[in-house]
């Protein structure tokens, strides 16, 4: 698709970020002419071509744009980046509200095996092969109010390579029935690379310091995040807000003058309630849970605990809520919330540019290019029939949907502004020319034309010898 200039309403978006970005100065984001008219190309590429690609940039401008020029952009241009990422952040929560929940959780994208050159590149184990993949990891959180959801925070992750050495190597010795008071102990782990749950506090934290207006009710997230450090962090950060994780069935807790007991075995003994509740505001779905207060082994302390199961699910989860006042069902759902990122995941690898290849190289590469993607995001959100539908009260677009209707504008328009030319058909036969210019035409491996293919006959000797064989 060729396109010369950023997409209708790019240029109008960057400037409403940029009224709402605060930078180091303490004044609003300044951007050169230059820098502007790039962050909207490369948009306006990731939603045209669902990959953000110098090469493919190029040759879809017809050369009006340099990949060498606009990978110096990206890698050297002075722009601060998470000054206006977190404008666009401040502008959705003054459009869609200031209330609503947090949900934390990490994804993992594959890349190609032989990658080397892109940043946090790690072994990844898929979940639902038992195999690994090799691929990046990030921490994301996500807002999620009574109209739109969108991520408000982002964060590559790492393992430290000590740490992992030493648990492939503990694993081995635990297999060979070597004990542990002879095995390596766990080596410190390094600042330079955090866990998920440092990642997660801090990302927190940052949302907090740039949005104090944002009113959080809970922070959801999984059963990775469940401990006493997480917990700890987002209370003192939101002062009785109420965060919501999940447990393991085989983790340790006792009731009142009770002997000590799995979750699974505890739950066991008590009877369920079987309820139908409204999950997301979308339909109604029968559930049986139970609830209990109990002290958590594990954490130190008393956690609000529900064992939930769908129905038609065999076996039950057990939810753990930090804030006791809250009842059972009001915290089942809140965590049905959780569940939205996984939606976001989907959308933002399909969509919005980031999930595709090409990725950009290095650290500052790889983070810009995720900023951009999450831009694009805010973007969709925000874009005029988004805006009007939530005023109306109508359920919104789909990222794809709308990505799909700007990718059939650009066409009419670019077809318009060759008509409303005073040369429409030197307009095209410039096109055309400019196109027989940077169109990369590349030899194919799958014919043979160009190439000599040796015949492969039947071997008059061993015709002679077998002639008699059937």
């Amino acid at each position: 698709m060729l396109f010369a200039s950023p997409l209708n309403g790019i240029s109008e978006f960057l400037e409403a970020v940029l009224s709402h970005s605060t930078g180091s100065s303490g004044k609003n984001v300044h951007l050169s002419q230059t820098q502007f008219r790039w962050i909207g190309i490369c948009m306006s590429a990731m939603i045209l071509m669902g990959m953000f690609c110098f090469a493919r940039i190029q040759r879809s401008s017809a050369g009006v744009f340099s990949a060498r020029a606009l990978s110096w952009m990206l890698h050297s241009s002075k722009i601060e980046w998470d000054q206006i990422f977190e404008g666009s952040v401040l502008r959705l929560i003054n459009l869609f509200g200031v209330q609503g929940f947090l949900v934390i959780d990490d994804s993992d994208r594959t890349r190609a095996k032989g990658t080397k050159t892109l940043f946090g590149i790690q072994k990844l184990r898929d979940k639902k092969t038992g195999g690994y993949s090799t691929g990046q990891n990030l921490v994301v959180l996500l807002f999620v109010t009574k109209k739109m959801t969108f991520p408000v925070g982002v964060r590559f992750f790492q393992p430290d390579p000590q740490w992992v050495k030493w648990r492939e190597n503990d694993r081995k010795l635990r297999l060979q029935g070597v004990p542990a008071r002879l095995r390596p102990k766990r080596p410190d782990r390094s600042s330079d690379y955090p866990t998920k749950i440092t990642i997660a506090c801090e990302l927190i934290q940052r949302f907090r310091s740039f949005a104090p207006e944002a009113e959080i009710t809970s922070i959801n997230a999984d059963a990775a995040f469940s401990c006493t450090e997480f917990t700890r962090g987002c209370e003192k950060l939101y002062p009785g807000v109420q965060v919501i994780s999940q447990i393991r069935s085989n983790q340790l807790v006792k009731a009142a003058n009770q002997r000590e007991k799995s979750v699974s075995e505890y739950f066991s003994k008590q009877s369920s309630v079987t309820t139908k509740i409204v999950l997301r505001g979308k339909r109604e779905q029968e559930i049986h849970y139970a609830s209990a207060r109990l002290k958590v082994k594990s954490q130190g302390r008393t956690l609000h605990i529900i064992a939930l199961k769908y129905s038609g699910e065999a076996e039950y989860r057990y939810i753990t809520a930090s804030n006791l006042t809250w009842k059972g069902l009001d915290v089942v759902r809140a965590y049905s919330t959780r569940w939205l990122i996984e939606v976001f995941f989907q959308d933002w690898k399909m969509y919005d540019g980031w999930g595709k290849s090409a990725c950009q190289r290095g650290f500052e590469g790889a983070r810009r290019g995720v900023i951009l993607s999450l831009l694009v995001d805010h973007f969709l959100l925000s874009h005029p029939l988004q805006l009007a539908r939530v005023k109306a009260g109508i359920a919104a677009f789909t990222a794809g949907s709308l990505q799909r209707y700007m990718q059939s504008r650009a066409i009419l328009d670019s077809v318009t502004q060759i008509l409303e030319l005073p040369d429409p058909r030197e307009a095209l036969r410039e096109l055309y020319q400019s196109i027989e210019r940077w169109v990369e035409f590349r030899p194919s491996d799958k014919h043979m034309t160009g190439r000599e293919l040796e015949e492969c006959v039947p071997s008059p000797s061993l015709t002679a010898k077998f002639k008699h064989r059937k």
